[in-house]
Parts: structure tokens; sequence; C-alpha cells
């Protein structure tokens, strides 16, 4: 990832071949966290490997992880859409789901009852989402940002909480995630539609709730992003944003940067 795209060009040059493809982003911002923020998951994919929780709680894991790491990146300016390729889901899902991965590897032995310092020695290697889990954790609680999965292995690290019951309140996200409203697929679904947007990609149903939702959930969490998509040249979006503000849905403050959603 890079701002400068001659370099990326050569960069990818040199590097490409037959059986090496390179992908790139300007989203650097993007790029780091998700490489950062994926090992934190992996540590509680490892541990719920450990406990045989199944494939179906796994599953769970890994989409709620996905909504943690788009929300707290978002936050810190990145682009959401970065999430859903090789950067975000791609690595996520590969190092949540091999034992050869270090974080992997350290959770699993924390599910076994190993402590820190012996699952520590026993990987034999730097796990790398041990550091991240503290930092992101203190950065959360700054930015009033909810991660109830690095909540729970925050807790098992360092306030000695029970693995086992940890895990329970992890399965048992399913019904917070019914309360709020399906966030991750949301999350997910708006990302999409604003894909659609950005690439030019022609979207003539505006009376689709679906559509508004999650434009409206965009406009939200990335004022700033909207205001340049809602351009002149794309009469679409900014036709639906001037609607939107007049009928109060969502509220532009006295500079225009900021836009706010009151109520979907």
């Amino acid at each position: 990832a890079s701002l400068d795209n001659a370099l990326i060009d050569d960069v990818k040059m040199v590097l490409a071949s037959e059986t090496f493809k390179v992908y790139s982003s300007n989203d650097v911002q993007g790029v780091e966290l998700a490489g950062s923020l994926k090992n934190v998951y992996a540590i509680i994919c490892g541990i719920a490997d450990s406990l045989d929780v199944g494939e179906n709680a796994v599953g769970l894991i890994l989409t709620r992880s996905m909504a943690e790491m788009s929300r707290f990146a978002v936050a810190r300016g990145a682009n959401p859409i970065t999430f859903l390729g090789l950067a975000g889901m791609g690595d996520l899902v590969a190092t949540c789901s091999s034992n050869l991965s270090r974080n992997f590897q350290f959770g699993f032995n924390i599910g076994k009852g190993l402590s820190i310092s012996e699952s520590k020695d026993k990987v034999g290697q730097v796990a790398e989402g041990i550091r991240t889990l503290e930092v992101i954790r203190e950065e959360s609680e700054k930015l009033k940002i909810k991660m109830p999965l690095l909540d729970s292995l925050y807790s098992i690290l360092y306030e000695e909480k029970p693995v086992v019951k940890a895990a329970t309140q992890i399965e048992n996200l399913e019904m917070e995630v019914e309360a709020l409203n399906a966030a991750i697929n949301l999350d997910i679904d708006m990302a999409e539609a604003v894909m659609r947007v950005e690439v030019g990609s022609a979207v003539s149903d505006m009376s689709s709730k679906e559509l508004k939702r999650d434009l409206l959930v965009f406009a939200r969490n990335n004022p700033k992003l909207f205001l340049e998509l809602a351009d002149d040249e794309n009469v679409m979006l900014r036709n639906f944003g001037i609607r939107a503000v007049e009928a109060g849905i969502l509220r532009l403050s006295s500079d225009q940067r900021n836009l706010s959603l009151i109520h979907i």
C-alpha cells in the first residue's frame, strides 16, 4: 500500500510473476490496521479451536471479527472497503484458520490452560497479537468503540477470566447481533453498495429500503468520503443526500464537512 502510484507500479513490476500476484492499495492506514488487527482475532480463533466449539461458532467469530476490525479502522480514518479485500477478509481467514499461525497457536495454548509465558515459550516465536491487543483495547476505550470479542480476550489474558466462561459469552454474541440490527451484515452490505457507487455502476432503484439504509450508515461512518462521492458528477448519490437532509434523516454541520445520522 502506498499513496505513490508510481512506486506501486515499480514494486509490482519487480515482485510479480506467473506464480505470484501483487495487489495494491492507496489505503495505507487500512492495510496497516488490517495486518495488525487480524492477529488479535487469530488468538481468539485459536482459543475457540482448543475448546472444539464447532464450525458455526468459528464462523460467528470471523464475521464479528470483521465487523470489529472495520469499525475500529473507519474510526481511525481507513476505508472500510479495504477490509473486504485480501488485506482484510483474506488475511483474517488465512490467519484465523491455520494452525501454522503463531497467534493461532498462542490462543490454542491459552485455551488448553497454559499461562501467557508458557504459551509464548511453546510457540517459540513472537505472537504479535498479544501487544496489539493491549494497544487496541486502550484506543477503543478512548474512541468509545464497542469491540466485545477483543474485550473478552483481554479479560482472559489480563483479568484471569475463565476461558470457558468467556467463550460462552462469545458464542452468545448472536443475540447481540440481533439486538443491534445485525450490525456486521449491515456493514458489509453498506460497503458493497458504496463500492458499486465508487466504481461508477448505476444504482437506479433508489426506492430500495436496504440501499437507503446502507447509504445512511455509510454517511454516518464516513461523512467526508460520502460528501466527496456525492458531488455534481454523481447525481444519484447527491440527490439522495439532499433528500435525506431535507427529510431530517441526515444533518449537515455548519461547515458542511461533517454528516451525522439522526435516525433510519
